[in-house]
C-alpha cells in the first residue's frame, strides 16, 4: 500500500509512458470477496495507516465510500480504535458540511456517494495527490441509484486507477489504487448488465479478483431452524416463544423486518405482550434501526447495542450490511429475505470472528420458494449457496405467481388459480465461476 510511484527499481524521476501488465493486474484494481465477519474493514484501513506512518512525506490519501452514515460512522470509529496516531480524517454523511476547519490536512475522506459528490460540486474537486479508493460493500454500491454516482465519482481526473490511462504518455504523476471489498459478489447467468463482476472486468480489464473459500458460504458455527409460518400473529407468537423461553439473559437478538413500518409493529407487541418491565429486565432497551429513527438516533441506538445497554434491537436491512455489533448470538428473520444475498448479510451479523450463533428463519407462501432453495443448498451441500444466485427477476416471478394464487384462494377465485412452475435456480456460468476463482 506504499505511495511510490513505479515498481521497484525504477528511476524515480522517470515518468512512464503506459503501465505495464503486471502493475495493472496487481497494484492498481483489486476485487476482494471475503466471508462476513471476517475483517475486511482492517484488511484496508491498517495496510493504508502503516504505508503513512513509513512515509508521512507522501501524502498518500485515502477515500472510502459506504452505502450508508452508519457504516460511514463504524469506519472512522475503527480508524481511531486500531490507530493511536490515526490520520486526520472526516465523515461525509447527509448532506452536512464537513467538521474540520482545513480540509488540505485530512488524509482519510469516509462518506456515501451522494455526500462525496456533493462535496466536489460544491466545495473542491479531488486533487492530483496519491490515493487509495476503497469501495465497500461494493455490490450494493455498483447497483441501483448508488451506480451512477460511483461512477461518476470514479471518473473524476483525480480518481481514476493508473492503469486506465491508456492513450499517450501519462502527464499525471499520481497512482491511485482502487479496491472493492464485499462479502457478496452475485454474479448472473443470462444478465450480464446486472452482474458487478462482469461491471468490473469491462471497466478495469486488468482487475484482479482475490477471495477466500467461504464466501457466498453459511458459517458452519451458526445452527438454524426454519418456520412455515404464514400469518404475522403466528410469527409473533413463535418470535416472543424465542425471546421469552429460549433467550438467555446474556444474549443479544436481532430480529429482522423488511419494512420500517414492520418493525415498529413488532416491537410494540413485543413489549406490550412481554410487559416493558420484563424486556427491560432481560434485554435492557428494546432498540429500534430504521429509516423512521432519526440518524441521531439511529448513531446512539447502534452504540447502546454494542455497549449491551441494550440486547434487543429491531431492524430493516439498514443493520445487515457491514455492522460490526459485537457479540451477536441470535437472529431472527421475522420477515425472510427477498434475496440471498440479503440473507447472506443478515446471518452474517453473528457467527462473527469465530464465535458461534443462531437464526430462526420465518416464512410464509410467498416466500417459501425461496427459503426452501437456500435451505436446500446450505442443508445438502456443505454449506455452499452459491447456487441460489439466481436471477432476481426469476424468483421475483415465482414470488410474485405464489402471492398471487394465495390471494386467489383467500377470495375463492378459482378462476385466477393456474399452477407454478419448479422454482428455477440458476448456476452460475461455469466459464465466469472458473475465471473469478482463478
Amino acid at each position: 500500500m506504499g505511495s511510490e510511484g513505479g515498481v521497484e527499481g525504477e528511476d524515480a524521476g522517470a515518468t512512464p509512458e503506459r503501465p505495464t501488465p503486471p502493475e495493472e493486474d496487481v497494484n492498481d484494481v483489486l476485487m476482494v470477496g471475503a466471508e462476513t465477519g471476517s475483517g475486511k474493514t482492517l484488511s484496508y484501513l491498517l495496510p493504508y495507516v502503516d504505508a503513512v506512518r513509513r512515509a508521512p512525506e507522501a501524502r498518500l490519501k485515502a477515500i472510502v465510500l459506504v452505502p450508508s452514515r452508519e457504516l460511514c460512522w463504524q469506519v472512522a470509529a475503527f480508524l481511531k480504535a486500531y490507530s493511536e496516531d490515526a490520520p486526520p480524517h472526516v465523515v461525509l454523511a447527509g448532506g452536512h458540511p464537513p467538521d474540520v476547519a482545513d480540509m488540505a490536512s485530512v488524509r482519510v475522506v469516509i462518506a456515501t456517494p451522494t455526500a462525496l459528490l456533493n462535496y466536489f460540486r460544491f466545495s473542491q474537486r479531488p486533487d492530483a495527490s496519491d490515493k487509495m479508493i476503497v469501495v465497500d460493500e461494493a455490490d450494493m454500491l455498483l447497483s441501483g441509484s448508488f451506480l451512477r454516482d460511483v461512477e461518476r465519482i470514479l471518473d473524476q481526473p483525480g480518481m481514476k486507477p493508473f492503469a486506465t490511462r491508456k492513450n499517450g504518455p501519462v502527464r499525471a504523476v499520481n497512482r491511485n489504487r482502487l479496491l472493492f471489498v464485499g462479502a457478496t459478489y452475485p454474479h448472473w447467468t443470462g444478465d450480464r448488465v446486472k452482474s458487478i463482476i462482469t461491471w468490473m472486468r469491462r471497466r478495469y480489464p486488468g482487475v484482479r479478483a482475490v477471495q477466500t473459500e467461504d464466501i457466498h458460504k453459511r458459517s458452519r458455527r451458526l445452527r438454524s431452524r426454519w418456520r412455515h409460518l404464514d400469518t404475522e400473529e403466528q410469527r409473533l407468537d413463535a418470535l416472543l416463544e424465542v425471546l421469552e423461553s429460549e433467550t438467555g439473559e446474556t444474549d443479544k437478538v436481532m430480529v429482522f423486518s423488511s419494512k420500517a413500518s414492520t418493525c415498529e409493529r413488532v416491537r410494540e407487541a413485543v413489549v406490550t405482550r412481554m410487559g416493558e418491565g420484563a424486556v427491560r429486565d432481560k434485554f435492557g432497551e428494546a432498540l429500534q434501526l430504521h429509516k423512521n429513527v432519526h440518524s441521531e438516533d439511529r448513531q446512539q441506538n447502534l452504540a447502546k447495542y454494542r455497549s449491551d445497554e441494550g440486547r434487543l434491537l429491531f431492524c430493516t436491512d439498514l443493520g445487515s450490511r457491514g455492522l460490526d455489533l459485537g457479540n451477536v448470538t441470535r437472529i431472527v428473520e421475522f420477515e425472510f429475505a427477498t434475496n440471498v444475498v440479503v440473507y447472506l448479510h443478515r446471518i452474517g451479523r453473528t457467527a462473527r470472528a469465530g464465535a458461534s450463533g443462531s437464526t430462526d428463519h420465518f416464512y410464509d407462501d410467498v416466500s417459501k420458494p425461496l427459503a426452501e432453495a437456500i435451505r436446500e443448498r446450505s442443508e445438502k451441500e456443505g454449506t455452499v449457496v452459491q447456487g441460489v444466485f439466481s436471477r432476481d427477476r426469476s424468483f421475483r416471478r415465482k414470488l410474485k405467481k405464489t402471492a398471487e394464487l394465495k390471494a386467489a384462494e383467500e377470495a375463492n377465485l378459482q378462476s385466477l388459480v393456474r399452477p407454478m412452475d419448479d422454482v428455477v435456480i440458476d448456476e452460475v456460468d461455469a466459464e465466469e465461476a472458473e475465471r473469478f476463482n482463478r
